[in-house]
């Protein structure tokens, strides 16, 4: 049964006026809000799931996946968790809030873009149960109840009521914080009154009183147990009876049976039981009066027999000679699991002289003689110390996991791929004559192009897309080369630089076309090229840089530092930031003219050591014309 807690968001209509926005309410649900712990600890739930609702006016509930925060209050302090609906609390989860005695989960759905305005609320309580006591005292004479009727559900608070089920609903903090008495009636109207002391109702067999703060659970409503006979005098000692073993909790739907080499022993309303004779029982409930079933007595001697035979379990745990074995695993290779019809005696055909191909093979054995352990599955925290074995099909020797002579392998220097003429390393390694982080070889014969490093660095706006960039230097015996180029359009008689002055270049190769007369291109400034190669203001470079008039081009002029004012009478490009434009002859230019067809290479310099100036501007930074063809 789903409980609600809601606060609902109401927007009254205008007073004389058009009719109002509907209502509009919000709830939160659970797939369970009350967990019972049992010693252990133990829960019985798996996992909860918390969704939240939007009611609007008389349409269905819409699921929303509005925020939330999850508030755990423990003894040390608590925390919280904040995250998506809808939100599932998994068993792992649940134990952890039980070690620390948690009391109660609590948690808020957010209205959105409200800085975290509650619309809802919903508690995910735990119940203790604590472990077995001893027996205490006899108690005074308990008061007399009186049965009303039948009931749906008992819930703590009124709105945890689910009042779309017909029926009686006891709540144990009523309006009043006393018991309460919620009725549903068939039209779905619903009313509520006050119980008296004693007043009591049943609810799937299982009897509630009315207390003064409460309703409590007595139990289930059955007659008592009858008592056992006195023990008989001993008689003479008879022959060896059938192995016993334990076959779990009754089930009406299972057959057990009796023979003279093995015997089911049952739990049923928390006493043992087995069957009386040999032959097979199916659908006959153990009793004091069973015709089919006796008591099994506790005492030490009887559980030490079933503990310590061939096959005795403790718990869930198989005892077979020198091993420990668990009850599940697989019978001539079929899963056998808690739906399986032989979960109860599959064990027994577990051959200790061959576990792991026999019959049965056990999802877990142990053997305590030798050390030995086998688990088909198992979750290690902690430190493992293996020389040697596998792991998800990789072997592992020597210091290295994977084989060295094919595939992949690691060491805790390197990681390597090796195939037929063809190895990748990645790592520490000096077998070459000096120390090396990276091999790449492929010595294979085809007809077909290789590639050894392939990039797609692209995307960035406004910043460089390196493949690659660091220091060292690089030598190649083959080809290298970059085959992009950038192109410039001047379409008005002004001044255009290079790179807009401040984006970086995508290739030092350029094309610039005029489609006036005389435009003027500025060489690329000193922040540009500094952007452009991702480098620190103090760090000395040497660019070759390409200018080529393409075909179809007005004249052009291209400019290094000059004098040249603007309309303001200002110097623009009079500044340390643009190339000096020089020779090999040290000769100043403020610029060199170009059209069609023409092309000249210069070397973008910056070296803040040198302190030389040409033509009284300094040389820091320079760009010195290699070739002009014209």
């Amino acid at each position: 049964m789903v409980k609600i807690s809601a606060i609902d968001k109401l927007v009254p209509a205008p007073q004389n006026g058009n009719d109002g926005k509907p209502a509009v309410s919000y709830f939160m649900t659970a797939t369970r809000t009350v967990v019972t712990v049992s010693y252990g600890p133990k829960v019985d739930a798996d996992s909860i799931t918390i969704r939240g609702w939007k009611v609007v006016g008389d349409a269905d509930p819409m699921e929303v996946k509005y925020t939330f925060q999850e508030n755990h209050d423990l003894e040390d302090g608590g925390y919280a968790e904040q995250g998506t609906l809808p939100r599932t609390i998994d068993t792992y989860d649940l134990l952890q809030d039980i070690d620390h005695k948690l009391s109660c989960i609590h948690l808020d759905m957010f209205l959105p873009n409200t800085n975290n305005k509650i619309a809802a609320s919903i508690d995910i309580a735990f119940v203790y149960n604590g472990k077995d006591g001893k027996d205490g005292n006899d108690g005074k004479d308990g008061t007399s109840f009186t049965v009303k009727g039948n009931a749906v559900e008992c819930v703590g608070e009124t709105e945890d009521a689910d009042t779309s089920t017909i029926g009686n609903h006891l709540v144990s903090r009523g309006s009043d914080g006393t018991p309460e008495v919620i009725v549903v009636a068939n039209d779905l109207s619903v009313s509520s009154s006050t119980p008296e002391l004693g007043d009591a109702y049943i609810i799937d067999s299982r009897i509630f009183v009315a207390l003064p703060t409460r309703w409590e659970d007595l139990g289930e409503f059955r007659g008592p147990q009858g008592a056992v006979g006195p023990q008989g005098p001993q008689g003479e000692q008879g022959a060896q009876g059938p192995m016993a073993y334990l076959a779990g909790e009754w089930q009406r739907d299972i057959t057990y049976t009796r023979n003279k080499y093995s015997m089911p022993v049952v739990r049923h309303n928390d006493v043992y039981w087995y069957p009386k004779n040999e032959g097979s029982i199916l659908g006959f409930e153990p009793s004091a009066n069973s015709a089919y079933w006796d008591l099994l007595m506790e005492n030490d001697i009887v559980f030490a027999k079933i503990v310590m035979s061939q096959f005795g379990k403790l718990a869930s745990a198989v005892f077979s000679g020198d091993y420990m074995l668990s009850q599940y695993g697989k019978l001539n290779g079929v899963a056998v699991d808690n739906s399986s019809n032989v979960k109860d005696t599959a064990y027994t055909n577990f051959d200790a002289s061959n576990p792991e191909g026999g019959a049965f093979v056990p999802n877990l054995f142990f053997n305590f003689l030798t050390g030995y352990l086998c688990a088909m599955n198992a979750k290690i925290k902690g430190e493992i110390d293996a020389d040697k074995g596998s792991i998800a099909g990789w072997r592992f020797s020597e210091g290295i996991i994977g084989s060295k002579d094919y595939g992949m392998s690691l060491t805790d220097g390197f990681i390597q791929f090796v195939g037929d003429n063809m190895r990748a390393l990645f790592g520490l390694w000096d077998n070459m004559g000096y120390p090396t982080l990276q091999v790449l070889e492929d010595t294979r014969s085809n007809y077909i192009g290789k590639c050894g490093i392939y990039f797609n660095m692209s995307g960035s706006v406004g910043h460089p897309n390196f493949a690659f960039q660091g220091k060292g230097d690089g030598v190649l015996d083959g080809l290298m080369t970059g085959y992009s180029f950038e192109t410039i359009a001047l379409t008005s008689n002004s001044f255009y630089q290079m790179g807009d002055g401040s984006q970086p270049l995508k290739s030092n190769k350029i094309y610039a076309k005029a489609l006036v007369a005389t435009p003027y291109l500025m060489l690329p400034s000193l922040s540009v090229m500094r952007k452009t190669l991702s480098i620190a203001d103090t760090t000395p470079f040497s660019v070759r840089l390409t200018i080529i008039a393409d075909i179809g081009s007005e004249l052009f002029r291209v400019y290094g530092r000059n004098k040249v004012k603007n309309t303001s009478d200002a110097y623009l490009w009079d500044n340390d930031d643009y190339p000096v434009l020089t020779d090999y002859n040290a000769n100043n230019y403020e610029f060199k003219s170009m059209s069609k067809g023409d092309c000249m290479e210069v070397e973008l310099c910056y070296n803040p050591e040198l302190t030389a100036t040409i033509a009284g501007y300094p040389t820091k930074y320079t760009a010195r014309i290699l070739n002009v063809n014209t």
